[in-house]
């Protein structure tokens, strides 16, 4: 496991939280999706760490958000916008922290496949029915990938 300093790790453990919000955040859903979408991130991030108990980045990782749904469900699309480019600085600075060994590696796939279950938790239709990923999410997590180097 690489060594980090203490302010590293505070910013990686609030990355998967930064992906969550980034990926709910990229398109507008009904109450209902947008309830959907974040229990499925959180429900996502509680599976890895039980997935990966060994590896201690993701079991550092934050099970929430820093806003609260009910904050989320009342953002004008401006407000989405900007808070969708904030969250994506915040990611893009953190990455650049991660070291280049297994754990990372593993860490890496995690927030990838957290984005793809966010993404794929509702779509636009009525309650959360419909297309379940947006272009604007695949465009996301097509960018998280190579940003993060996952395939």
């Amino acid at each position: 496991m690489a060594q980090y300093t203490q302010e590293q790790k505070v910013r990686l453990m609030a990355l998967s939280g930064d992906v969550l919000m980034a990926t709910l955040l990229i398109d507008r859903n009904d109450n209902v999706g947008t309830m959907r979408e974040f229990r499925d991130g959180i429900k996502y991030i509680a599976n890895a760490k039980k997935k990966y108990p060994h590896n201690a980045l993701i079991q550092d990782m934050i099970v929430g958000a820093d806003k609260s749904i009910q904050e989320v469900q009342t953002y004008t699309v401006g407000e989405r916008q900007s808070a969708v480019w904030a969250y994506q600085k915040r990611i893009d600075e953190t990455i650049s922290i991660l070291a280049n060994d297994e754990e990372a590696e593993e860490f890496k796939r995690v927030l990838v496949e957290l984005a793809q279950a966010v993404a794929g938790a509702a779509g636009f239709g009525i309650f959360g029915s419909g297309e379940k990923v947006s272009v604007a999410e695949a465009t996301f997590i097509n960018a998280l990938k190579r940003r993060l180097g996952v395939s």
